[in-house]
């Protein structure tokens, strides 16, 4: 006899299984930092921190944004399959457009991070592997297959700092340059085994249409209607790591770059609560029109799951002081404490953001990171150097959540 499993159950196992998988991905990134940082390996530590701060940094700037016509077509259940065939065919044409040209922006970029070439041409490589990784698990998170997504992202930020940590305590040197070829063949087999073949003929089909003409053509729509959806959305990825650019920037400290990231990382425990807890699996509601806050906020539910992440955060700072053989390489608790209200902030604004992208000119969001953006290096500027440098980058941070969470409200207001 079969047994049937409820469908609620199920819904619920893959809820839980896709919100164990983001906590074990982010646990396994801040735990192989602390290796590395306290087993002495901080050249290992410092570029793996880099890649990841400039994977969250460069990766947006392939978005071409042309997904949001065909997920917002398909999700909203009122265009017909041909309208939703058509937009995929024009998301996937522009996918390819916007990578093409958009290669070597990203390398520029990257290299002005790095300052190294070889290093800029391989986290290039990397990123747009990764890119389209996002591309298949954005994918499945409208579709809602949880499931799948976790799966995915397991593979992706478990198995390289695994091997990688193998690697290194068997007495190896250079781990961080196995732990990009690792990612590297991981991310490769990825796409190949979840793209299916129809889609990368397809694409390798655009890639023939490549022209002065199309091109021209794409970047006229790309002006008029995603120019904004992509400025906001690199303005917005880059908003919970400016602070480490202005750590490099004012102290130009390597050592402190990957000890600064893991802090972050177990303060995005914050965000991630709320994200994980009360928006992931809730994406598609945040896209209807003349929604109310209290529709898109139940203030219980969030602030409930921020309470959770926040009191996790403090828990996990104070045994990481503990544990620590040097704790002076992290931040003190009374910082950490106005460190973690800034991903608090940030974190239940977020639903407020998410019906704002759907529904707002981008414009006004991309003003209202600015605000922050602004406020920040306003701060560092104007506060005095006795104050100390980390309690700048906290103070300085601070204000621009304050700030940029006011814009936001007023945007929410706007007609």
């Amino acid at each position: 006899m079969k047994i049937r499993i409820p469908i609620y159950l199920l819904k619920n196992s893959e809820k839980i299984y896709f919100i164990l998988s983001r906590l074990v991905g982010l646990s396994v990134k801040a735990g192989f930092i602390w290796l590395l940082i306290n087993n002495g390996y901080r050249e290992d530590a410092y570029y793996i921190t880099l890649y990841f701060l400039c994977l969250t940094s460069c990766m947006v700037l392939y978005n071409n944004e042309s997904y949001y016509e065909y997920y917002k077509q398909q999700f909203e259940k009122k265009s017909s399959l041909f309208t939703i065939n058509r937009e995929k065919s024009i998301y996937l044409r522009h996918l390819v457009y916007h990578i093409a040209v958009l290669a070597l922006v990203v390398l520029v970029f990257l290299y002005l991070l790095t300052s190294n070439f070889l290093i800029s041409v391989t986290f290039a490589v990397l990123i747009t592997l990764e890119k389209f990784i996002d591309e298949i698990k954005r994918h499945f998170l409208f579709s809602k297959e949880f499931t799948v997504w976790s799966n995915l992202f397991i593979l992706q930020t478990v198995i390289p700092p695994l091997l990688a940590v193998i690697y290194i305590i068997s007495g190896g040197v250079g781990g961080w340059v196995l732990y990009l070829v690792v990612l590297f063949f991981t991310v490769s087999i990825i796409n190949l085994i979840h793209i299916p073949k129809r889609i990368i003929l397809v694409c390798i089909n655009y890639t023939k249409t490549i022209n002065s003409r199309n091109l021209k053509d794409y970047f006229q729509v790309y002006k008029k209607k995603y120019f904004f959806n992509q400025l906001f959305a690199y303005t917005t990825s880059n908003i919970l790591i400016f602070d480490k650019w202005m750590l490099l920037h004012f102290s130009q400290n390597t050592n402190s770059l990957a000890s600064f990231y893991l802090i972050s990382q177990l303060a995005n425990i914050i965000n991630l609560s709320i994200d994980y807890f009360y928006i992931s699996t809730r994406r598609a509601f945040f896209i209807k029109k003349n929604l109310s806050i209290s529709e898109i906020i139940d203030s219980g539910k969030i602030f409930i799951y921020g309470y959770l992440g926040f009191f996790i955060y403090i828990v996990s700072i104070v045994a990481l002081l503990y544990i620590s053989p040097n704790p002076s390489d992290y931040l003190t608790v009374t910082q950490s404490l106005i460190f973690g209200c800034c991903f608090f902030i940030f974190g239940i604004t977020a639903p407020i953001q998410q019906n704002c992208f759907w529904n707002k000119p981008r414009v006004l969001l991309v003003m209202a990171d600015l605000a922050f953006y602004i406020s920040v290096i306003g701060c560092m500027y104007s506060i005095s150097e006795e104050f100390g440098l980390m309690n700048k980058i906290i103070l300085s941070t601070f204000t621009g959540h304050f700030f940029r969470t006011t814009f936001i409200l007023y945007i929410f207001k706007f007609k």
